[in-house]
């Protein structure tokens, strides 16, 4: 793996440092390569034409998302290790087809 060094501002290795605390990340390159695979994901959709989400879309995503930490409180998940590749198929499919799109693929992308 090639190695980079990263100089960040004190507003976001705080804020780096604040998601490897609270345990959502094992380390901070795990935040930062998430970051990356978000921001590589947003790129695809761009090149694919659907650079804006619609207030719908930022709705249902809100949400969602809000379902996803109920879920999360309730002791509803499961953890597992995603790959870089894994994650960018994740977060494209998520967008483009829902969560079973979103499985899918991100599991075809763990295993190359």
């Amino acid at each position: 793996m090639a190695e980079q060094q990263v100089h960040l501002t004190a507003e976001w290795a705080e804020f780096v440092a604040r998601h490897v605390k609270e345990g959502g990340y094992a380390s901070s390159e795990d935040v930062v390569e998430e970051a990356l695979a978000e921001l590589a994901a947003r790129e695809a959709e761009e090149a694919r034409g659907n650079s804006g989400d619609s207030e719908q879309e930022r709705e249902s995503l809100r949400r969602n998302v809000l379902l996803g930490i109920e879920q999360v409180e309730r002791g509803e998940c499961t953890s597992y290790e995603m790959t870089a590749a894994g994650r960018v198929a994740f977060l494209e499919a998520a967008r483009a087809g829902g969560l079973a799109e979103a499985e899918r693929r991100r599991e075809a992308a763990n295993r190359r």
